[in-house]
């Protein structure tokens, strides 16, 4: 009887397997048509371009799995199916901000269950039945598979999941009554044919500041409150959505690379003004960074807040110091190469070889209470051949230094305003 039970079991575990290879790659193939559907619904929207290899990869993945070794099966599937469903996890975010509900978020969620289904199959292909081997076996292969699980995560599903939320995040209709201030709604011109949704300030001093808001932000976020505290100074301001935020044309490109074209429109439009004599610029985070690289193009733009600059080069991760420069671009590369293939654009150059070129017109850099930050902003600041003030705020997180510190930091910026605009 003994022999005989083990013969049945040894069938059963046969028949799983057989049945699990059958089905697998229909649930791949299934989730792979509905990533492609969910790219061809942006696609719609902003272009074709930028979809093509990750359509070309989910549909490569659906062809070749079926002819993958287990191992190699159950990774692919739980790598895909991680960024699936931290895609849909992106568009429940633009609905809990208040977004409408697109078709863009419909497919997104179908796409999402399409990742869920591959974490299922992932874990299926691993805790499938095996023939018997020994507890250190058994041991070794668990290990091995929290490894790659970890490993995966960091290396994969982290840096592409980043880069996705960059180039895809869903814009939140932006309502003029958020802003706090009186002010007039303005529409600005890129140079790359983009309408961008702005609302103006004049100045009472001829002073004028371009507020440029951080990576996955609009125009009513925290840079509003650098906004209100400027106008109660007498300085106009001029803040916009970022091309693909809030009210704005085109497709998300929240790396910054692209910016400063929304930067040069601004300034473009406040030039135009009769009553502006000089103009500024303050940017949050990836708006500092954009605010440095337009500033280093432009000469009508006097001087320069930047709080919040980190890296969003690989060339600047690696100009850090020590085992910083390391870990940096250890978690940046592959960001920046995924961002690269879904944005269809390069880097620029970095922020250091940059910075000489704002000369002599001064910056001021501000800096969050942490290791990583102060130090990109020590890289820049070394950097520049002109004017640097560097202030690293007590006990204050990244863009925390007009809420931690709000008397210094308005003492500060608007000095610092008033000495280089002549306000």
């Amino acid at each position: 009887m003994a022999a005989v039970s083990a013969s049945a079991v040894e069938t059963h575990r046969v028949r799983l397997r057989e049945r699990m290879a059958l089905a697998a790659p229909v649930v791949v193939r299934a989730a792979a048509g509905l990533t492609v559907l969910h790219l061809a619904a942006d696609g719609v929207r902003h272009g074709f371009g930028p979809v093509v290899i990750p359509s070309a990869i989910a549909v490569g993945i659906a062809l070749a799995f079926p002819y993958l070794r287990a191992g190699l099966q159950a990774w692919l599937a739980f790598a895909y199916g991680s960024v699936a469903t931290v895609d849909a996890g992106i568009h429940a975010g633009h609905l809990s901000r208040g977004g409408d509900l697109t078709g863009g978020d419909l497919t997104g969620f179908l796409s999402g269950a399409g990742g869920i289904a591959l974490l299922v199959v992932a874990a299926a292909i691993v805790l499938r039945p095996k023939a018997p081997r020994s507890r250190p076996r058994r041991w070794l292969g668990r290990i091995g598979t929290g490894g790659a699980v970890l490993l995966t995560l960091f290396f994969v599903t982290y840096p592409v999941s980043l880069a996705t939320y960059f180039v895809h995040k869903p814009p939140v209709h932006v309502d003029d009554t958020r802003l706090g201030i009186p002010h007039t709604e303005v529409t600005l011109h890129t140079s790359d044919g983009l309408d961008l949704a702005a609302s103006y300030v004049a100045p009472a001093n001829g002073a004028a500041i371009v507020l440029v808001h951080g990576a996955g932000g609009d125009r009513s976020g925290s840079i509003a409150s650098r906004a209100q505290m400027l106008v109660r100074h007498g300085y106009g301001v001029l803040l916009y959505d970022a091309r693909g935020s809030g009210n704005s044309d085109g497709r998300p490109e929240n790396l910054a690379w692209t910016w400063p074209r929304d930067i040069r429109a601004a300034v473009d439009f406040l030039r135009a003004q009769d009553d502006v004599r000089s103009v500024g610029a303050l940017g949050l985070s990836s708006g500092a960074e954009a605010a440095l690289e337009a500033a280093a193009d432009d000469e009508r733009i006097g001087a320069v807040v930047a709080e919040g600059a980190q890296a969003h080069t690989l060339a600047e991760a690696r100009a850090l110091p020590g085992a910083q420069g390391v870990e940096a671009a250890a978690i940046l590369a592959p960001v920046v190469a995924v961002y690269s293939a879904l944005s269809l654009h390069l880097p620029p150059p970095p922020i250091q070889e940059q910075m000489p070129r704002i000369a002599p017109r001064p910056v001021f850099l501000i800096a969050a209470d942490t290791t990583y930050e102060q130090a990109a902003t020590k890289r820049y600041r070394d950097a520049a051949t002109g004017p640097v003030e560097l202030w690293w705020p007590d006990a204050t997180p990244h863009t925390g230094g007009l809420k931690t510190h709000p008397a210094e930091y308005e003492r500060r910026v608007v000095a610092f305003f008033d000495e280089s605009l002549g306000a």
